[in-house]
């Protein structure tokens, strides 16, 4: 089995993926700057090796991770860590995983890393969480159908009953980042730049969630799709919120484009903030929905399942385990170039993570 690192070893949803990876059989690595966090996130677990590193120190991350062959990326925002995390793969010469949801640290990867990682040979995966793994590889599916030359892909995340937050710190510092910065969309063949809950539309999901409000959002579908299908026009991201929320979200992007409120929230978040309640994100029941619309053709792909933390730590164990048998290019390529979608989605439906289907002219 593989020797895997896992950078950000302690996070909520580091330790998913370390617990998910010792659960397959691989030899896990587990970077962390806390000790006693990292003590406590590996205990019980066999074939971990604790190992605490400063990424802010230089040349720390790439000596740790010398003897792996793949590395995960779990620190955010990414925008902020991600370059150190690129940077030392290239320099160990390992396979980087990245559960980067944030648009612009993608492109930076794509712009600065992409060539480097071709000429070392190494394979740098972005996206490879529930978001936006589920609709690049949905999106996949439905792109060769007949004539659709516009996909929309959309994402409903509900929280079972009970009291506590569903999204973990991690998360709500990254959407604190994105929150405050444009985004791009691919539109009618041109890449348009767009803010948050700019666009609206309606989204239809499948059962029991059913069609919802949703929001445009910064996705990563318009930056990998259309370098595998370039005949698309059109590739938009839209998340599902209450009507009234995306008017407040909406009002206060101005406010969080500036320095010292994207400062204090982000305080608040590390210092105060509750941490995910697990309960609750184990039964948050999600959905995602690509739907394709030609001339002639429309089709729809979708996903359904519970626990979304959960879903990316067998995500990001399916894509290590597709690399190690020789899946994917070297360079930047998205899960859907590292194994046949169709087949990562039914190794996900045969462990109960999640239920999927198609439908439309084909």
């Amino acid at each position: 089995m593989a020797v895997v690192s896992v950078i950000g070893a302690t996070g909520f949803t580091g330790r998913r993926i370390v617990t998910k990876l010792a659960a397959r059989g691989h030899t896990v690595v587990a970077i962390g700057r806390d000790a006693e966090r990292l003590a406590a996130a590996c205990e019980g677990l066999v074939g971990v090796i604790e190992r605490r590193v400063d990424l802010t120190e230089p040349g720390a991350l790439p000596r740790a991770l010398v003897g792996t062959s793949v590395a995960v990326a779990a620190v955010g925002p990414f925008t902020r860590y991600g370059s150190l995390m690129v940077a030392a793969a290239l320099d160990a010469g390992v396979d980087l995983v990245d559960i980067a949801g944030e648009q612009s640290a993608v492109r930076a990867m794509i712009a600065d890393y992409e060539t480097a990682a071709v000429d070392a040979g190494v394979r740098l995966v972005p996206s490879a969480g529930f978001e936006f793994w589920l609709g690049d590889v949905l999106a996949d599916l439905v792109a060769p159908i007949g004539d659709v030359d516009q996909i929309q892909v959309a994402y409903a995340v509900d929280a079972s009953s009970g009291r506590g937050p569903t999204a973990s710190r991690g998360t709500r510092r990254t959407v604190i980042d994105v929150v405050g910065r444009e985004f791009i969309a691919l539109a009618n063949g041109r890449l348009v730049t767009q803010s948050i809950a700019e666009t609206r539309r309606i989204a239809w999901f499948p059962r029991p969630v059913g069609p919802r409000h949703t929001i445009g959002i910064g996705g990563t579908e318009c930056l990998s799709l259309p370098r595998r299908h370039p005949h698309l026009q059109t590739v938009e991201t839209a998340l599902a919120v209450p009507g009234w929320k995306a008017e407040l979200l909406q009002a206060c992007v101005p406010l969080v484009r500036r320095r010292r409120v994207r400062s204090a929230l982000e305080c608040w978040v590390d210092t105060r903030a509750r941490e995910a309640d697990d309960d609750r994100v184990a039964g948050a029941r999600w959905s995602v929905v690509a739907e394709g619309r030609g001339r002639r053709s429309r089709a729809r792909a979708w996903a359904t399942g519970r626990d979304p933390y959960g879903c990316t730590a067998d995500l990001v164990a399916d894509v290590v385990e597709r690399l190690e048998v020789g899946g994917g290019s070297p360079g930047v390529c998205s899960p859907a170039e590292v194994a046949d979608p169709a087949s990562m989605l039914d190794q996900l439906a045969g462990a109960d993570r999640l239920r999927w289907g198609i439908v439309g002219d084909r």
